[in-house]
């Protein structure tokens, strides 16, 4: 996740079993915008019907790209929100 810019985290070096590990500071907005997407069950159950198909290759940043579009296609236009208030 951090990799994808979704959170950042401190990376250490431990012992054992935690010979390398993540600590997680903190969600990036990328991370905010994606979590609030992907809590929507309606939104993720249509992501997991269109994008992620079993047996069909995709990347993150198209999962990512995806739900930007449905999110924004689902917010009503400045311009008629504007119209509404005149």
């Amino acid at each position: 996740m951090a990799s994808a810019s979704l959170l950042k985290a401190q990376y250490a070096e431990g012992s054992g079993s935690f010979a390398r590990y993540a600590m997680v500071e903190r969600l990036t907005w990328a991370g905010c915008e994606f979590a609030d997407a992907v809590r929507s069950d309606t939104l993720w159950a249509k992501a997991k019907k269109e994008v992620i198909k079993p047996g069909i290759s995709f990347t993150f940043d198209i999962l990512k790209e995806w739900l930007k579009a449905e999110i924004t296609q689902g917010f009503p236009t400045l311009r008629a929100l504007a119209h509404q208030a005149s």
